[in-house]
């Protein structure tokens, strides 16, 4: 039995429920995860160049490719997983990333799927420099 409003008419129509359309993140807080996962890659491959400095410098040490090299790695895997994380949220949250966002997510881990195959071939240098003399 439909209820009908205060003047004695028919029931008022009640508004057709709609499912949240997602929108598009600002361009801001798009640069700003952009931002953050550069500076926590930075962070991570300095400090894994720092703590690896000493051994290039030894006598019998790997070099300063292997250190260059190691950073490099370390930096791009915390970049792209970092951005890697923040889109697959995104996307469960229903809120779409933009295309330069997503230009930097697949650079950041094609970069981070070079990076170890990079500080292997710097080791298998120094292994080399080592055997030879």
């Amino acid at each position: 039995m439909a209820v009908s409003d205060a003047t004695g008419g028919p029931p008022a129509p009640r508004p057709a429920s709609r499912a949240p359309v997602a929108e598009p993140q600002a361009p801001d807080r798009n640069r700003t995860t952009v931002r953050k996962a550069l500076r926590a890659g930075a962070l991570v491959g300095v400090a894994v160049m720092l703590v690896l400095a000493p051994t290039a410098f030894s006598a019998d040490g790997p070099g300063g490719a292997v250190v260059v090299t190691a950073g490099f790695a370390a930096a791009t895997l915390v970049t792209a997983g970092w951005l890697l994380l923040a889109a697959g949220l995104d996307l469960f949250a229903g809120e779409p990333m933009d295309l330069r966002r997503g230009l930097w997510t697949a650079a950041a881990t094609l970069a981070a799927m070079l990076g170890p195959f990079l500080l292997l071939g710097a080791l298998s240098q120094a292994a080399v420099r080592g055997l030879s003399g």
